[in-house]
């Protein structure tokens, strides 16, 4: 096999090769099965010029020039229609498909029939095979030239009518069948009518810059699995022409310098050693130009994967992180627009994470926008949408409303591209990318690269959000305590006002006691004024104790503990609200056990607990209501460990203390926090939120527990448990 036979064999392997591989990964497309049948002619024609061109036998090289006269008209109709379905053409009925196949079926019967086209094949003393052409050859060649340019000329027409993704596709289908298309009906047709044959296996050689450009707009239009495959194919048969080229001009080198006594061995050893040497950096080369012309714009997926990776992990900023992925992704996919945009569960709203290209100064979304509801449908997780593919579903079946929805929507947004951010199956957010800048489309590699990347910003996105809230509930909480602050030292003021007050009281109180007590003994029993007196002297005294229990209870003193009657201490307390529930129109409703046991305890923190407690009944009956505070006797179940009780004795006496209200009750979102530092619902003028936090650690220091039952509309019960003083030592465990 001479030189010009392997290189056509080697044509033959690789448009055989890329035609079997676009066809194996879209078997049901028919763009894939036109390209296929485009390569199987292509391979056909350059397989068939070996036999032709090494025949002897004339009836032999009859036969042959047949097929090889035959391919072309297979290769010209076979692209005809692969265009018709490449550019799209809706408006291409059966018709459109017909029209230019009875003719080509005309073609191959002349072909066919003996002495139309091809007469005979004359072998000259030069080894050179020339071909006696018949009458309908004419036919023949314009025929091949004129489906040539109706291709051309469809491609044309749709070039300048196209625009962005199809003016790129178009433009690779174009230039590279152009420059084959031409080079090679120059060599095996025209060259032939003017009776020049030795360059007719040139033709088939230069079939591979069709081969590859037809199979990059393949892989630009959206069949992109073959992308790798197609970079190792146009890479290899390089290689291997190389390869093959160095061996044979090593054989011509050794026969012109050294004659037949050069040994084969040798020649092969020599050859091989130059291949061995020079294939990775022919390798090398090769992977750069492939890149460098076809796949241009490219980028390691992987090393972006990786920096994008240590990226969010280690940003917790929701605003940087949210701008960060959106102008890396933008600058590498040379994106002309990107938005993130966060879907929050409370806000009707669509909240802009970050945005680059957009007119708007910031996109707004309603939470049902259509887009949304896409995406969020609970428990199952959606793929991007790609704009084309949904249009061109939307063609395939205009009845379906929903594709008419999301198309009308994306258009409005003017993007090409809309995925989901989902974290534990739910949407937390979308993103949006708009056409290349290079009008080109993105490839399944970076559909599957945004899937990965976004996965993961699901879950970074929300770790950021969180430590946004967590930030802001703490700007929430110093602000909070700067008011509550404000709020205790007035409050401080108040109190050292009202002990400054209780003082001033104090001193004419010790006046009407004892004037009034003078008064009562001087006269006689049966006066009618001294029932008066008495009156005065009551109240007066009611007066000394109130001032006295203020006194008392604002006093600043150290923690004593000491046995008190529960009892006392509630009745104590009720003196210094009494004026308020009467004025309020609360009626406190007094239950209180007989034969109380007593507790050991601080009687004045106690005291602040009871207030505490009777002022928030007060607050949650603004209309008034009653108040019932009960007292009674309960043991407490033991606590046990493998059957044995903790405790000393089997049960444990408890006084529990319950202040039982009719107000509007607690939200059930709100008792688990009742009891936490600053809560409140009251609002900041009407409390700090500490009174009861305060208040259950005074009940905890002293060994108890306090709990709380409520229910909108009906009111709450607060239970303050406390160990009995007869028990007390046996809580020690």
């Amino acid at each position: 096999m001479d030189i010009q036979n392997s290189l056509s064999f080697l044509a033959g392997i690789t448009n055989l090769a890329l035609g079997f591989v676009v066809w194996s990964r879209g078997r049901k497309n028919t763009l894939n099965a036109l390209y296929s049948l485009v390569a199987l002619s292509v391979a056909s024609w350059c397989f068939s010029v070996i036999p032709f061109r090494s025949a002897v036998d004339p009836a032999a090289s009859l036969l042959w020039s047949k097929i090889l006269y035959i391919s072309p008209i297979s290769i010209v109709t076979s692209f005809l229609f692969f265009n018709f379905t490449f550019l799209c053409q809706e408006r291409s009925s059966r018709f459109s498909y017909l029209l230019p196949l009875a003719p080509a079926l005309g073609i191959l019967g002349l072909t066919l029939w003996p002495e139309m086209v091809i007469q005979a094949v004359l072998h000259t003393s030069s080894g050179e095979k020339q071909i006696v052409f018949g009458p309908a050859y004419p036919i023949y060649f314009i025929f091949i030239i004129a489906y040539f340019c109706w291709s051309f000329i469809i491609l044309s027409k749709e070039y300048f009518n196209a625009s962005g993704i199809g003016r790129m596709q178009i433009r690779y289908v174009f230039f590279g069948t152009f420059i084959s298309a031409n080079l090679g009906m120059i060599t095996n047709l025209i060259l032939p009518t003017l009776g020049i044959f030795s360059l007719n296996w040139l033709g088939q050689i230069l079939t591979i810059i069709m081969s590859s450009f037809i199979a990059y707009a393949i892989v630009r239009y959206r069949l992109l699995d073959i992308k790798i495959i197609l970079k190792r194919t146009l890479v290899y048969s390089m290689l291997l022409i190389i390869t093959f080229s160095v061996y044979v001009f090593m054989i011509l080198f050794s026969q012109n310098t050294l004659g037949d006594k050069s040994e084969p061995t040798f020649r092969m050893f020599l050859s091989a050693l130059l291949v061995a040497v020079g294939f990775e950096p022919l390798k090398r080369f090769f992977q750069r130009a492939t890149d460098r012309i076809f796949f241009k714009g490219e980028y390691d997926q992987k090393l972006l994967l990786s920096r994008l990776s240590t990226m969010m992990r280690n940003t917790i900023n929701l605003e940087k992180l949210c701008k960060d992925l959106t102008y890396t992704l933008m600058t590498k996919l040379t994106a002309k627009k990107m938005a993130i945009l966060l879907v929050e569960e409370e806000s009707p709203f669509v909240i802009i994470g970050a945005q680059e290209g957009f007119n708007e100064p910031t996109l707004a979304l309603s939470s049902n926008n259509p887009l949304i509801e896409y995406f969020n449908i609970q428990g199952i997780q959606k793929e991007l949408l790609v704009y084309n593919e949904i249009a061109k579903q939307s063609e395939e079946d205009p009845s379906d409303r929903d594709l008419t929805v999301l198309i009308r929507e994306m258009e409005k947004l003017s993007v090409t591209l809309v995925g989901p951010i989902y974290i534990k199956g739910r949407l937390t957010g979308l993103f949006f990318l708009d056409d290349k800048r290079s009008e080109d489309i993105y490839t399944e590699d970076e559909f599957s690269m945004l899937e990965i990347i976004f996965s993961q910003a699901g879950t970074s996105i929300e770790n950021a959000r969180l430590y946004k809230r967590v930030q802001e509930q703490m700007e929430e909480l110093k602000k909070n305590q700067s008011e509550q602050l404000m709020q205790s030292a007035k409050l401080a003021s108040v109190g050292e006002l009202a002990v400054s007050v209780a003082h001033e009281i104090n001193n004419p109180l010790t006046g009407i006691l004892g004037f009034t007590s003078l008064l009562l003994s001087e006269m006689p029993p049966d006066d009618p004024r001294t029932k008066d007196l008495k009156v005065i002297e009551s109240e007066a005294l009611r007066s000394r104790q109130i001032v006295r229990n203020l006194l008392d209870f604002s006093r600043s003193h150290g923690s004593k503990k000491e046995p008190i009657d529960i009892n006392g201490v509630i009745r104590n307390t009720l003196t210094l609200i009494q004026y308020q529930a009467k004025t309020s129109n609360i009626n406190i409703v007094e239950k209180f056990a007989k034969d109380l046991p007593l507790v050991q305890a601080d009687a004045d923190q106690l005291k602040q607990v009871f207030i505490n407690l009777i002022k928030n009944a007060f607050d949650a009956m603004p209309k008034g209501g009653m108040l019932t505070i009960e007292t009674t006797t309960l043991p407490e179940k033991p606590l046990m460990l493998n059957g044995t009780s903790l405790h000393e004795s089997p049960s444990e006496e408890m006084v529990m203390i319950q202040f039982k209200d009719s107000g509007m009750g607690i939200h059930p979102d709100h008792l688990q926090n009742i009891f936490d530092p600053f809560f409140t619902t009251k609002g900041r003028q009407m409390g700090t939120g500490l009174g009861l936090s305060i208040s259950y650690n005074i009940i905890e220091k002293h060994g108890g527990r306090m709990e709380v039952e409520s229910e909108l509309g009906k009111g709450s019960n607060f239970m303050i448990k406390l160990p009995a003083l007869s028990h007390q030592g046996s809580r020690n465990v």
